[in-house]
């Protein structure tokens, strides 16, 4: 069955507010699809906002930050 929300709305954003929850495992292709298929709150993949810029460089790693910390918890859960 096709997730309407899926293909109704834009849940990813170009944007990290200061109020998303981030999450320190990277993602894959596998688990962006899960977050797509799963959640149903508006989240951002970046890379680590904590790594100084020139490592930021050679570090190719990006991680995902939730609008909702629920679903936050839930993604370390499941791809920790």
């Amino acid at each position: 069955m096709i997730n309407l929300m899926t293909w109704f709305s834009d849940r990813q954003i170009n944007f990290c507010p200061k109020h998303f929850v981030f999450v320190k495992i990277p993602i894959t292709d596998e688990s962006h699809n899960w977050i797509i298929d799963r959640l149903s709150g508006r989240f951002h993949i970046s890379a680590d906002p904590n790594q100084s810029s020139s490592s930021i460089l050679f570090d190719a790693d990006e991680y995902p930050s939730f609008e909702d910390p629920q679903e936050a918890m839930l993604f370390q859960l499941t791809w920790s």
